[in-house]
């Protein structure tokens, strides 16, 4: 593997550095009367909207950590901040260790980081990628305590986010007929199929 021959130290999928993140949710359509899977017909469900190639977001999932120095560091860092917020997600742990790296610290100069794509982190929402390592099923909706940290040291910063510019493939105001490739949008109130794309899907 390329990245296990590199320098890179550290190496995760960011929602931050992505162009965009659009995710999608399986809704229940009815076709007449037919039986219909209900994996079939998705709909838009929501992006995280930010950019930063610097600042990192994600979702735990795949990660790769070098045999080195920097990345015991930054392991060993992530440990304290899990003990200091054990009422927090492991992955915003993660998030908050990164971004708070100070500049005064080796750590932020030594860090060799890498953001993998979203193949290597792929969820059951994202229904137009194809997975390299595949997590199949749709994430449960579970509310982890938000970092407080008395310091005033926050997840991520606002000031140092732009908005993204990259667009995905499947329009927002559709809803996305997996089965037969075809986009549909609603008509005096009733969804029908508008156009057919060449997207593959996996669901």
């Amino acid at each position: 593997m390329k990245l296990a021959g590199s320098k890179c130290d550290f190496a995760i999928y960011n929602w931050l550095a992505d162009d965009y993140t659009d995710f999608f949710k399986p809704i229940e359509i009815s076709k007449n009367g037919e039986n219909v899977p209900s994996n079939r017909f998705y709909r838009y469900n929501g992006s995280v909207e930010w950019y930063s190639s610097t600042q990192l977001v994600c979702s735990g999932l795949v990660q790769f950590y070098r045999d080195s120095f920097a990345a015991r560091n930054l392991l060993s860092q992530w440990q304290r901040t899990i003990m200091e917020f054990p009422e927090s997600a492991d992955d915003q742990c993660l998030d908050f260790t990164h971004n708070n790296l100070s500049k005064c610290s080796l750590l932020y100069w030594t860090l060799r980081t890498r953001w993998l794509p979203k193949a290597y982190a792929r969820i059951g929402f994202w229904i137009y990628v194809e997975p390299v390592i595949n997590h199949a099923e749709l994430p449960t909706e579970f509310i982890f305590a938000p970092i407080n940290d008395p310091r005033g040291r926050q997840r991520r910063y606002q000031s140092g986010l732009s908005r993204k510019k990259g667009t995905c493939p499947i329009p927002r105001d559709c809803i996305v007929d997996t089965a037969n490739g075809v986009l549909l949008r609603q008509v005096d109130g009733k969804w029908v199929a508008s156009e057919r794309t060449e997207l593959k899907f996996w669901v």
